[in-house]
């Protein structure tokens, strides 16, 4: 079978910035449980990088990811890995010192509002640019 890669939490900024703070790859595993654990997880597809979006070093060994990229990640690991990743919900033992992921947003945010008002800024163009020529030509 095939592994599947887990993301377990994040570290915060005062942990991985004081200066007698160990590199956070080691601080990610000493709060993972060092044997078997039960887990709970959503599982979502590996995250391709955008236009725009950040990058990971193509080779090398990876203390931090930009975004989750299972086929990196199988580059450093002895395990064949399944082209998903899961996100920790619930685990026991739990890890220790991790922020835990939040729920997943299912809201739009501002996304909706933005497109609506773009489409008011395309009508106003459209529709109010030729009546003020039209005035302008009545004169």
């Amino acid at each position: 079978g095939r592994a599947v890669l887990v993301v377990a939490g994040w570290l915060g900024h005062a942990q991985c910035a004081a200066p007698d703070a160990p590199a956070a790859v080691e601080l990610a595993r000493a709060a993972l449980a060092a044997g078997p654990a039960r887990i709970t997880g959503r599982v979502r597809p590996t995250q391709t990088r955008g236009l725009l979006g950040p990058s990971d070093p193509p080779t090398g060994r990876l203390g931090s990811l930009a975004r989750v990229d299972v086929e990196r990640v199988a580059r450093q690991v002895p395990q064949a890995l399944a082209p998903v990743y899961a996100e920790l919900v619930s685990a026991d033992p739990p890890p220790a010192n991790l922020a835990p992921l939040g729920p997943p947003v299912t809201a739009g945010g501002p996304h909706l509002g933005y497109a609506l008002q773009w489409f008011a800024f395309a009508a106003v163009a459209l529709i109010g640019y030729p009546l003020v020529l039209r005035r302008h030509a009545r004169r």
